[in-house]
């Protein structure tokens, strides 16, 4: 096997790897299960949680990430209120976290949808009358029987955002300040819409904020004006904003994102905004230098500190530095970043994809065809994109002379290699096809991995198959060159420039050879 070894593909054979490799990048981050006909369109599964602290029963929706079930990594999760609304709040956050949370956007995470039963009992720190209401209870609701449940459950990180809409921004504003263990992230909507809560929500904010030297906290809110409470509640934004930022504590990140003209009925999250504000540094950066995995996983072991728990490398990351080390030669590197891949991410396609190309690049060919079928297992929609490679790859396993020949020669020395040759050439078998493109390719193997006088052999049988090839005579100059054979280069260039004056390679080497 030559996987971490140093070749590299002849005539840009390996850029098309590449291209090809990236098509099936962006599939997988698409692709879903084949499902039979009339079945439903499934984005979540209920569960039922009891409550001795609430004494009833609530309903949670989770949505785990794509391949949670495939990995040993833990995720953050994300908490959204009113799981109730599936078609809207539950949906879009679906949509949202799988959209920018596989393509390395922000971190992939576990979504856990909360179904209202009395929102304004626990949702609102006052009643109407400014009575008590039972946010209290919710809260512990949340920190002795929700939380414990959903991390004995699921393989969850120490990092939870909540999504709080309508009334639950009300919940997050009041949490947020007097339980900020909660959470270490929100998302919400307009908070001062509700008129009894606004004085109280930014008093509290007010005594809790001026007290912090430090809050490391990301809160977003969105808002508009559509109507006369939204509007009213505008100047408590921008009174808490001042606060925030006149206090200028550390760590606290507060994002506006106002909606102008909004004339939506349900008032907009501003979810993906949000995310991709909270997490602005978190995307691999396009033109950082990576020489290496270390490189990788440097940048994500900064974002840990940063973030306040593990980050993790993305597979979609790890595939398009893999692809990019290939591409500056760094096959070593670039093997030590896909095996690495393939340990957090078993399913990868792409690293399945990757070895495979690899494989037919080192003309292993069994183990690439193998590769391919895995990945097609894995991936059943790009049956058809991968299927061509995989017949052509069956019948240069069974038939192919040249691969017969360099079998040999792995197995026991260019002589047998040779010798295997002019048996089958004696034998005449007709399943059995002599290529010269693949009698080449085997030379440009030997020739880049160290063994410039076996390439030669190769090459001499290429041009003895077809005579009339210039090709042939350019890749026979080639090796001859590359072992110090000065002269036979410079004769087989010129026979190759006499089969094809065009050939400008030829015409440029024999000025190089000729000066020397």
């Amino acid at each position: 096997m030559f996987l971490g070894e140093g070749t590299v593909s002849h005539n840009g054979k390996l850029a098309a790897l590449l291209v090809l490799g990236l098509l099936v990048l962006w599939t997988a981050s698409i692709a879903t299960p084949f499902q039979e006909e009339g079945e439903d369109v499934v984005i979540g599964t209920y569960h039922k949680i009891p409550s001795k602290i609430l004494n009833e029963e609530r309903t949670l929706l989770v949505h785990l990430p794509r391949g949670y079930h495939s990995t040993s990594l833990d995720y953050p999760v994300f908490y959204l209120l009113y799981g109730d609304h599936v078609t809207t709040y539950f949906a879009e956050a679906v949509a949202v976290l799988d959209r920018l949370g596989p393509t390395g956007r922000i971190p992939e995470m576990i979504l856990v949808a909360l179904t209202n039963t009395d929102r304004y009992r626990d949702l609102l720190p006052l009643r109407p009358d400014g009575g008590p209401t039972g946010i209290e209870n919710f809260v512990r609701f949340f920190q002795e029987e929700l939380i414990p449940y959903v991390e004995t459950r699921y393989r969850a990180k120490n990092y939870r955002v909540v999504m709080g809409p309508q009334a639950g921004a009300n919940f997050v504003m009041y949490t947020l300040f007097e339980h900020p263990e909660l959470f270490q992230a929100a998302i919400i909507n307009h908070p001062f819409r509700w008129r009894g809560g606004r004085d109280l929500i930014l008093q509290n904010a007010g005594d809790f904020l001026k007290s912090r030297q430090q809050f490391k906290k990301f809160l977003s809110i969105t808002y508009e004006d559509s109507d006369e409470l939204a509007r009213e509640g505008i100047a408590y934004i921008d009174r808490f904003a001042a606060l925030v930022h006149g206090l200028d504590i550390p760590d606290f990140r507060l994002h506006l994102n106002y909606i102008k003209d909004n004339d939506e009925f349900i008032q907009p999250m501003g979810l993906r905004s949000g995310l991709k504000v909270m997490f602005q540094d978190y995307p691999f950066p396009e033109d950082k230098e990576v020489n290496d995995l270390g490189d990788i996983l440097d940048f994500y072991q900064r974002l840990s500190t940063a973030y306040g728990f593990p980050v993790d490398a993305p597979e979609h990351v790890l595939s398009m530095q893999t692809y990019k080390l290939l591409d500056r030669g760094g096959r070593a590197e670039a093997v030590e970043v896909v095996k690495y891949m393939q340990k957090n991410f078993p399913q990868s396609a792409n690293a399945y994809m990757i070895f495979a190309n690899l494989y037919l690049q080192d003309g292993v060919l069994e183990k690439a065809r193998d590769s391919y079928i895995k990945m097609v297992e894995i991936l059943p929609s790009d049956v058809g994109m991968i299927q061509g490679r995989i017949d052509m790859l069956e019948r240069r396993i069974a038939s192919s002379a040249a691969y017969a020949v360099e079998k040999e020669i792995r197995r026991a020395g260019i002589a047998a290699g040779l010798q295997k040759f002019r048996a089958l050439r004696e034998a005449g078998q007709a399943e059995l096809y002599f290529d010269g493109r693949e009698f080449n390719e085997l030379g440009y193997r030997l020739l880049n991995t160290g063994e410039p006088a076996e390439a030669i052999e190769i090459f001499k049988l290429n041009v003895e198959l077809y005579p009339k090839s210039a090709n042939g005579y350019d890749s026979l100059a080639e090796a001859y060159m590359k072992n110090g054979q000065k002269e036979l280069a410079i004769r087989n260039y010129e026979r190759s420039l006499e089969l094809n004056p065009d050939n400008q390679n030829a015409r440029d080497m024999l000025k190089r050879l000729r000066h020397e």
